[in-house]
This record gives C-alpha cells, structure tokens and sequence, in this order.
C-alpha cells in the first residue's frame, strides 16, 4: 500500500478534476475571499484577459478586455480584495513595454461596474 507523503493516509490512483477545463490557456487562478469565486488569466478571446469562475455553478464570464488585436496587450495575475468586491491585476495595456497595476470593481454578482478599469499606477517602469 502506498502512502501520502503529505497526509500519511493510504494513497489514492484517483485523478484530480480541473476546476477550469477549456482548450484556451487558463492560469493564475485564485479564490475569493469567501472562497465561491475563482478569478483567473485566460486568452480565450485572443488575449489574455481576467476570468471569473462561480466555483459552484461553473459559470464562468470575463471582467476584462482588450481591442488589441496584435497580441501583445494583456490582463495578468488576478487579486481579490479582502472584501471581494474588486479585483486588482497588472497589465500592458500601453504597449511600451511596462505593467501597470489596474482595478476594476464588481458588482453583487461579479460582473464589472464599468466596462475599463482604473489605472492605479502609470510609471516607465514595470508595475507587478
């Protein structure tokens, strides 16, 4: 029999089911603070934007977006707040080689508020 390392219990053969199961490049996610949301990077509109998944029901819907088109913009690292009522992640949105760090709030239902979010850092440097 073997055992878990990490638990000392009997191990088990039996695979762990993806939480997130699409062909686009899903990564980053992270709960909410009360653990019914998982935001995440996906590219499945082309770019890589920030994912809402309602851990429960499996709906899943985008809070952000990009009209780039040449691939080179994107949404990265999600990061609830400690009431989860906004996400904060960094992006490059200005295409000079940059991130800045970006805001956007939700609704009651995780939908955003407005359609851009809020720049909260805008330096030549890279912001993470």
């Amino acid at each position: 029999m073997d055992i878990d390392p990490v638990t000392g219990q009997p191990a088990t053969n039996a695979k762990p089911n993806p939480l997130i199961s699409s062909p686009a490049e899903d990564s980053r996610g992270v709960y909410s603070p009360d653990e019914t949301r998982l935001a995440f990077n996906s590219d499945r509109d082309g770019n890589m934007t920030i994912w809402i998944r309602d851990v429960k029901s499996g709906r899943e819907w985008p809070v952000t977006s990009t009209s780039d088109q040449t691939g080179l913009a994107g949404d990265y690292q999600p990061s609830w707040s400690p009431d989860g009522k906004s996400i904060t992640f960094f992006s490059y949105r200005s295409h000079q080689g940059d991130a800045d760090i970006f805001l956007i709030n939700l609704d009651e239902d995780g939908q955003p508020l407005t359609p851009d979010p809020t720049r909260l850092t805008q330096h030549e440097s890279m912001d993470t």
